[in-house]
This record gives structure tokens, C-alpha cells and sequence, in this order.
């Protein structure tokens, strides 16, 4: 274009801007009010957009390790499939060290003995990405097809911080049933645990439950007992001594005392007839039989009792994935417990993570009224008018236009790239 033609370009198009300019001026009480609602709809729809979450991810380095066996597991059983989870961890470039808990849990100093449990802290090398290394080993567990039995994988959280009051420890989502029938209420929690593993997207999900293990029950006839002169406690100290022995005192070798046990012959299984062959002694009729004086059955014992209210619950916990945050994975939650109907007697708590997630919205709303005052006042205090902070105040909207649409348009082009 040559130069005379472009200098009359930006003469036209700066006289015609300067006649623009002056229609607005002239109008200014109509366009501002239209301007501001323009761009405050704009910008409230687009921050429906931006994600919300209590905390951004923090990557500490280190992931954490959690096993839940089937019942009747052995501890050696535990002990074999933890090593393979070991060595498959063990495999993967970014690991440094490992520590596992075979047969429990072990916080600090507390230790929490549980066959069918197992815990571990994996430490990475500097520099490695946390996230994608959680999703890859638990691609990784889910292909050793261990039958009843879950491994997983979920980021370290800073010790100590805690961002809601969930039961839970370590959960980004959690997921309360509270019900009084325990059968019904676990019935409706594994139910539940399975549509959300089947169809959520953005989150992990395991029950932190411990499923229910079988037992023998031993219900003493109280009259038989005080007929032949026996009490509970003689009932309750032979079969202990026929399944786990007793102590009844200690040989001193050197400086230290050995516990001398008497026991039952070493036998792996005690099963229900052979405890009612067991021998009660008793001083007037000699020995008797455990069937004699109690009656035996079989049952189911719940493995750990959790309770809100005093009333039982069964404890969901998610944890995000790579790349997702809270506020989508809260949606996509609820959408999927909208659609799934409890039995009759089961009902569903408020998600702690949901209910602090709002409250810090509502807080932020009002600590940004509170800012947006005290900035006010002191430029009003500075320029010694009222106008000039307000026209600067009121500029502020339309940057945030700015930065909302920047924010929304980063996150469909990452959105796009992942």
C-alpha cells in the first residue's frame, strides 16, 4: 500500500473512532449501564467455567501405597502379593526408595496390626512427575488381575495439612452411606463403589471399609455355667488357649524372660466341631465339653466399626486423576449418584470435600467485597476524591473479562491436547 493511501486510511479511521467516541459521550448514561452488563454476564458465565478447587496439587515427591485383601487372606498370601507390588513399583524409572507395611499399617510411632491390610511410602527421584506416575502404576495394578483384591496408588499429602473436615484421611472425594442394617448398608456401598469405578472419568475410587470376616460365635447356657460351677472367664481361657495359647508365666535366660505358652497341639485349622470337642474341666464332674455348656455357630464380624452419630457408615474415598481438578470431579460425582437409586434405609451424607469447597467459594466472595472497600478507601484517602478511585475501580471488570476469557480458552486448548 503506498503512503499516501495508508495515511488516509488512519485519518478516516481515527476521524471516524473520534465521531464514535462522541455518540458515546453524548449517550454515556445509556452505553455505560449496557457496556457493564455486557461484559458482567460475559464474565459470570465464564467463571461458571474456570475450575474450582480447595487446594492445587501439591507434588511432595512421594506417593503412598494401599492393599485390601479379600477375608481368609494369610499373611503370607499378603506378604506374596505385596512383593510383586513392590517389584512392579520398583521397575519404574522415577522410584528412589520404597517402605512397605505388610499385615497392617504403620503411622509414626502407632503401628496397626491387620492381616488383610498393607500399606507402603514410595519416594521418587527430584524432578518427577507424580501424577503421571500414579496413573501408569495403577494402569499397572489393574492388569494382574488379582482377584477380590485392591492395589493402589494415590499422591502423598503434605503431612499435617488438612484441607476439610473429612473422616476420610487423604481423600479429595469422599462419600458417607449411613444406614442401621450393616448388610443392607454394605450391600448398597459396594454397589455404589462399583458404578462409580465403572463410570466416573476424573476420579479413583475405593471403599476404606474392611470387608466383614467370618466367625465363630460362642453363646454360653448361663444356667448350665452355674450349675456345674463354671463361669464365663473358664469358658473364654480355653479357647483362647486352644487357638492362640496362654502365658501363664516366664523363664529368665540371662538378662531377658521368655514367655513359656501352653497350647493345643499345632493345629492350622480349628474349625466349629472341633472347638465344641474342646475340654472344660471342671473340679466336681471332671472334664466336660464346650458343646455341653455353650451353643457355636458361624457368622459374619464386621472387620472395623465406623460410626457417625452412632450410627454405622460405609466410607467411600476418591482421589483425582492426572489432570483433573475438584470442582469438575464434584459434578461429574454428583451427576452419577443423581442417577443411582439407594434401597429404602440407606441414606447418603453430605460430601465434607463438597461442603468445604462452598464454604471457601462464599468466603472468597465476601474477603473480595472486603478488598475491593479497603482499596477503595485508601485510594480515596490518596487521591483525596471519590471519583478517581471509582473510575479505576470500575475499569477493573473489564480487565477480568479479559483474563476469564484467557483462562476458559487455556484450559479447552489443554483440554484438546490431552
Amino acid at each position: 500500500m503506498a503512503p499516501e493511501s495508508l495515511s488516509k486510511l488512519v485519518d478516516a479511521l481515527t476521524q471516524g473512532y473520534g465521531r464514535f467516541l462522541a455518540v458515546l459521550v453524548r449517550w454515556r448514561w445509556l452505553f455505560v449501564p449496557l457496556v457493564f452488563a455486557i461484559v458482567g454476564s460475559y464474565s459470570f458465565s465464564l467463571f461458571q467455567l474456570l475450575p474450582q478447587e480447595i487446594l492445587p496439587p501439591i507434588n511432595t515427591g512421594q506417593a503412598s501405597l494401599f492393599a485390601d485383601f479379600p477375608p481368609g487372606t494369610t499373611l503370607a498370601t499378603n506378604q506374596r502379593i505385596m512383593a510383586i507390588a513392590d517389584e512392579l513399583i520398583s521397575q519404574q524409572p522415577e522410584v528412589e526408595y520404597t517402605f512397605s507395611t505388610i499385615g497392617g499399617f504403620l503411622i509414626g510411632n502407632v503401628s496397626s496390626e491387620n492381616p488383610l491390610r498393607s500399606s507402603g511410602s514410595i519416594t521418587l527421584k527430584p524432578g518427577s512427575e507424580l501424577e503421571e506416575f500414579v496413573e501408569r502404576v495403577n494402569g499397572a495394578f489393574g492388569q494382574l488381575n488379582l482377584v477380590k483384591t485392591e492395589l493402589s496408588v494415590s499422591p502423598a499429602k503434605v503431612r499435617g495439612l488438612n484441607v476439610n473436615n473429612s473422616p476420610v484421611r487423604d481423600a479429595d472425594i469422599d462419600l458417607v452411606l449411613q444406614s442401621e442394617d450393616e448388610d443392607l448398608l454394605e450391600q448398597a456401598g459396594t454397589q455404589l463403589l462399583a458404578v462409580l469405578r465403572e463410570r466416573s472419568e476424573l476420579a479413583r475410587f475405593r471403599s476404606d471399609v474392611e470387608s466383614r470376616r467370618p466367625e465363630v460365635r460362642i453363646q454360653p447356657d448361663w444356667e448350665r455355667l452355674q450349675a456345674l460351677g463354671l463361669t464365663t472367664q473358664t469358658l473364654g481361657q480355653t479357647v483362647q488357649t486352644a487357638l492362640a495359647g496362654t502365658v501363664p508365666t516366664q523363664l529368665q535366660r540371662g538378662a531377658r524372660l521368655v514367655d513359656v505358652r501352653v497350647q493345643l497341639s499345632d493345629r492350622t485349622d480349628q474349625g466349629l466341631l472341633d472347638l465344641e470337642q474342646l475340654p472344660v474341666f471342671n473340679d466336681s464332674r471332671g472334664a466336660l465339653r464346650v458343646s455341653d455348656v455353650a451353643t457355636l455357630s458361624e457368622g459374619l464380624a464386621s472387620g472395623q466399626i465406623q460410626r457417625i452419630n452412632q450410627r454405622s457408615v460405609f466410607l467411600i474415598v476418591g482421589n483425582l486423576k492426572e489432570g483433573a481438578n475438584l470442582s469438575d470431579a464434584l459434578a461429574e460425582t454428583a451427576k452419577i449418584l443423581s442417577e443411582v437409586q439407594l434401597p429404602v434405609g440407606v441414606t447418603l451424607l453430605p460430601s465434607y470435600a463438597q461442603q468445604t469447597n462452598q464454604e471457601l467459594q462464599v468466603s472468597l466472595r465476601l474477603i473480595g467485597v472486603l478488598a475491593t472497600f479497603l482499596v477503595f478507601v485508601v485510594m480515596a484517602v490518596q487521591y483525596n476524591s471519590l471519583i478517581d478511585p471509582l473510575v479505576i475501580l470500575l475499569t477493573v471488570p473489564l480487565a477480568v473479562a479479559g483474563r476469564f476469557g484467557g483462562c476458559t480458552r487455556r484450559k479447552q486448548l489443554w483440554g484438546r491436547r490431552s
